[in-house]
């Protein structure tokens, strides 16, 4: 009772202290605008779309039914579910339990993307911070400024998770390249690093370099610790990522009989960037270019020949290699036509989702037919006659 006292006007005193700071202030007022404007995309979302609300690939909620259902992660329906090796877990794990406790509507889904997206907000302060409260709030002004947010948050998606978990992992690792660093706090960068590449396959490969900046840094910049304390401490900033990434591994080849992480890359490189290059090449649309590379993948002798999924991913994979090789001025143009788009779509869809039912019919139609005649998305010789529909609602 004693301890319960003295406590409550501690976190008094504590709260009052941290108000009576200008950043804290300014802190809350942008994190309250974030929230408000988080809430009415979520509320015209809902009402344009279905409850899934953006998300255009269906993947990875039924992967958590039949994960809280079933315990299995894997497609299909029961008894009938083929175990999957094409993207890690961890979001359809996470997903799983919001099922679990909030129901199996996929909203539930968007709303946890909208809360790990608020909750990114404040880890990128707080990473900004450590150099000055300013920069902690310019930082997370431009992080709430950047549409992606928003978009991504409406898609049942891993997205949103895989960002919060890469900023946790950088507000933890800075303080491992300090004097200060402890065993405990590389083991937790790692394990978040682990956890962010079991969301999402993009930071399979940054274990290698974190662990050997860290001894760099440690042996030959800062020299506090010996060469058997800093051999430990690059150990642990290494291995727990590595035993997650090796876990799942092992698990998929069991599954599929090939140790892949993840067996998506020669989905998207066939798919998606080569149909470009041959679009380019050829002068076709992009669509005519992705059916013929079809066309001449299900004809080929030499890959029908070949029985496993694995084979057939890795054939798959060269022949896209050699494709891109063999065209390397179309492949370079495809990656400077599609750049600005990291920087330009998703202002454009955030825009898009607050015109009329008929402009955005129109918007519609137009980004349909440009995505069959030019590209996968848009590039820059699109964006001036879609700058025109916001103004005057044409395209002439």
């Amino acid at each position: 009772m004693r301890l319960r006292l003295t406590l409550i006007p501690l976190l008094v005193r504590t709260y009052q202290a941290a108000m009576r700071s200008r950043e804290t202030r300014l802190l809350l007022v942008l994190l309250t605008v974030a929230l408000v404007v988080q809430a009415v995309y979520f509320v015209r979302i809902q009402s344009l779309y279905p409850s899934y609300g953006l998300t255009t690939e269906h993947f990875y909620s039924p992967l958590a039914l039949n994960l809280l259902h079933h315990g299995v992660y894997g497609t299909g329906e029961f008894p009938d579910i083929e175990e999957t090796t094409k993207r890690p877990p961890f979001y359809s794990l996470v997903l799983a339990g919001a099922y679990g406790l909030f129901g199996e509507g996929e909203v539930v889904g968007l709303l946890i993307s909208n809360l790990f997206l608020w909750l990114t907000i404040i880890v990128v302060y707080l990473i900004g911070r450590k150099l000055s409260p300013v920069v902690g709030l310019i930082a997370a002004l431009l992080f709430v400024m950047d549409p992606i947010g928003v978009i991504n948050a409406n898609k049942n998606q891993a997205g949103t998770l895989y960002g919060l978990l890469i900023a946790l992992f950088f507000l933890v690792s800075i303080q491992t390249f300090t004097p200060t660093v402890t065993l405990r706090r590389t083991s937790a960068s790692s394990l978040l690093l682990g956890l962010a590449t079991l969301t999402r396959v993009s930071s399979l490969y940054l274990g290698f370099p974190l662990a050997l900046a860290f001894f760099a840094v440690h042996r030959w910049i800062i020299r506090r610790f010996s060469l058997s304390r800093i051999m430990v401490l690059t150990l642990a900033l290494f291995s727990v990522q590595a035993l997650i990434v090796g876990g799942w591994m092992v698990r998929n080849n069991s599954v599929y009989g090939s140790p892949e992480f993840a067996a998506m890359s020669s989905i998207h490189l066939y798919n998606y960037y080569v149909p470009l290059v041959i679009a380019k090449k050829e002068g076709i649309g992009y669509k005519e270019a992705r059916v013929n590379l079809a066309d001449e993948l299900q004809s080929d002798p030499e890959y029908l020949a070949i029985d496993s999924g694995p084979d057939r991913q890795s054939y798959i994979i060269s022949k896209s290699v050699r494709l891109i090789l063999e065209n390397p001025i179309q492949a370079s143009l495809v990656l400077l036509e599609q750049a600005p788009l990291v920087f330009l779509n998703y202002p454009q869809n955030a825009a898009s989702l607050f015109l009329s039912d008929e402009r955005r019919e129109l918007l519609g139609a137009y980004l349909s037919d440009y995505v069959g005649n030019k590209s996968s998305r848009m590039d820059l010789s699109g964006y001036p006659k879609l700058a025109k529909h916001y103004v005057s609602g044409g395209y002439s």
